[in-house]
C-alpha cells in the first residue's frame, strides 16, 4: 500500500488505520488491574502530577455564570451617563452613595453632639430627649455634603491655582492626588496635610506639581502619630463629602475619580478619534470620560456584574469541593491559587467580556441624539473592571500553568533518578 509518510505519522490516520485493521490501541497493562485498582492508580497519578479534574458541568457552569453577568451588564448597566441621564444600576448605585454619605454625616453630627452633652453634664433624661430630637432632625443630602465640607477641610481642595496649568472646578478632583479614594490617595493626602502643600497633576501638561494653596486645613495637633490619625480621618471625611457630588452640583454631580483615572490622565500617548472626529490621546480621553460621568460611582456600578460571576463560580467551587469531594473547610475555600478554580474564573471572565465587548461595539455604531457614538460610546459602555479582571485571570492562569509544568518536569526527573539508582544498585533488576 502506497502511504504518504506524513499521513502515516498523523494520529488521526493511526486511529483510522487501527480501526480498519481491528487493532486495539488501549494500554494492555491496564487489563492486569481490577477496576478498583485502576481507579486508585488514576487518583494517584492525578494527585502526583496535580492534573485538572474539571468536567463538562464545571466548564458549563463557568460559562453560564459569565453569561448571566453579561446579560445583567447589557440590560441594567448599559452605557454610563452623566447628570440626570443616569439610569438602571448606575442610578441605584448613585442613590446608595447619597444615602451612605447622608447617614455618615448625620451619625458624625450626632456623635459630636453627644460629646458636647457629656461635657455639659446634662441629665440622663435630657440626654435621651436631645438624642431623640437629633435623630429625628436628619440632614438632607445637600445639607450632609455641606456639613462634611465644613467639618473636614483639606488644603489641597483647590478648584484653581495659578501654578497648576489647566486646573478648574470641573477637573480639580481628577487633578488632585489626595482626592483618590485609594491607599495611594490616602498616603498623598497625609503628606500634603503634614507639609502644608497640595499635590496635583497638571491637566494640560501631565506634570506632577506640589504647590501651597490658599485653602484651609483642619488643624493637626499632638505628636506625629496623632497627626497622622487626624489626617487620615480628615481625608476620609472629605472624600465622603465629594464622592457623591459637591454641594453646588446640579443633578448627579462630579464625584471622586475612578481608580487609575488620575494616573491615566498623565499619559500623553495614543491618537484616537471621538464621535466629533476630534483626535485625543489617553490623557484627554480619560478627562473626557470623567467629565461625562465616569467617576468612582460608575466604576462601582460596573463592578457589580463582575462580582456576580466571581461569586457564582466561587460558591459553586466551594460547594463541589466541600460537599461532593468531602474535603475540609480549609481545603474547600475558593482561593484562586488553585489551577482548577483559576481556569473556571478565566472562562467566566472571558464569557462576560465577550458579551460586554460585543455590546459596546454595537453601541459604538449607533447614533442617538445627545448621546456619544464611536469611541466615546465604546469606552462609556465597555466594562472596564471586567477587562481588568480578564487580564488578571489570564496572567494568573498562565503563571499557574507554567509553574505546574515546571513541577511536572521535576517529578518526572525525580522518578527517573530514583529508578536509575535502583537499577544501578540492584543485583536483580526485576527483583
Amino acid at each position: 500500500i502506497d502511504i504518504d509518510r506524513n499521513d502515516f505519522m498523523s494520529a488521526k490516520y493511526n486511529r483510522t488505520f487501527a480501526k480498519q485493521e481491528n487493532i486495539d490501541l488501549n494500554n494492555p497493562f491496564l487489563n492486569l488491574y481490577s477496576k478498583t485498582e485502576q481507579v486508585k492508580m488514576t487518583r494517584e497519578i492525578i494527585r502526583k502530577f496535580d492534573l485538572l479534574e474539571l468536567d463538562n458541568m464545571d466548564y458549563g457552569f463557568a460559562v453560564c455564570a459569565g453569561l448571566i453577568a453579561g446579560i445583567i451588564d447589557v440590560t441594567l448597566v448599559g452605557t454610563i451617563k452623566k447628570g440626570t441621564d443616569a439610569e438602571g444600576l448606575q442610578k441605584i448605585v448613585d442613590n446608595k452613595f447619597e444615602d451612605f454619605v447622608t447617614n455618615y454625616a448625620n451619625n458624625h453630627r450626632i456623635a459630636k453632639q453627644k460629646e458636647k452633652w457629656k461635657a455639659a453634664k446634662v441629665s440622663p433624661e435630657e440626654f435621651k430627649e436631645k438624642l431623640k430630637l437629633a435623630k429625628q432632625n436628619k440632614m438632607s443630602h445637600k445639607g450632609a455634603v455641606q456639613y462634611l465640607e465644613d467639618q473636614f477641610k483639606v488644603l489641597y481642595d483647590a478648584s484653581s491655582h495659578d501654578e497648576v496649568e489647566g486646573l478648574y472646578p470641573g477637573n480639580h478632583h481628577l487633578a488632585s492626588l489626595g482626592h483618590n479614594f485609594s491607599p495611594l490617595g490616602l498616603l498623598v493626602s497625609i503628606i500634603d496635610q503634614l507639609t502644608g502643600k497640595g499635590t496635583f497633576i497638571e491637566p494640560n501638561t501631565g506634570k506632577l506639581v506640589r504647590v501651597v494653596t490658599n485653602n484651609k486645613n483642619n488643624e493637626l495637633s499632638g505628636n506625629i502619630v496623632s497627626q497622622i490619625i487626624q489626617a487620615t480621618n480628615n481625608w476620609f471625611g472629605h472624600c465622603m463629602s465629594d464622592i457623591s457630588g459637591a454641594k453646588k452640583s446640579k443633578g448627579r454631580g462630579s464625584g471622586l475619580p475612578a481608580p487609575f483615572a488620575t494616573y491615566l490622565s498623565t499619559l500623553k500617548i495614543g491618537n484616537f478619534k471621538l464621535s466629533n472626529d476630534k483626535e485625543v490621546n489617553v490623557s484627554e480621553l480619560t478627562r473626557w470620560m470623567n467629565q461625562n460621568g465616569y467617576d468612582y460611582r460608575a466604576f462601582v456600578t460596573e463592578m457589580i456584574p463582575v462580582i456576580i460571576y466571581e461569586t457564582l463560580i466561587r460558591a459553586y467551587w466551594f460547594y463541589k469541593q466541600y460537599w461532593y469531594f468531602n474535603k475540609t473547610f480549609k481545603d474547600s475555600l475558593p482561593i484562586a491559587n488553585s489551577r482548577e478554580l483559576s481556569r473556571l474564573l478565566l472562562i467566566g471572565a472571558s464569557t462576560f467580556s465577550a458579551i460586554d465587548t460585543t455590546h459596546a461595539l454595537i453601541k459604538s455604531k449607533l447614533t442617538n441624539p445627545g448621546m456619544p457614538s464611536g469611541l466615546g460610546a465604546f469606552v462609556m459602555t465597555v466594562n472596564k473592571p471586567g477587562l481588568l479582571d480578564l487580564g488578571f485571570r489570564s496572567f494568573q492562569s498562565l503563571r499557574l500553568e507554567l509553574t505546574h509544568r515546571k513541577t511536572v518536569y521535576q517529578v518526572i526527573d525525580l522518578d527517573i533518578k530514583v529508578e536509575y539508582e535502583r537499577v544501578i544498585s540492584s543485583d536483580d533488576v526485576f527483583g
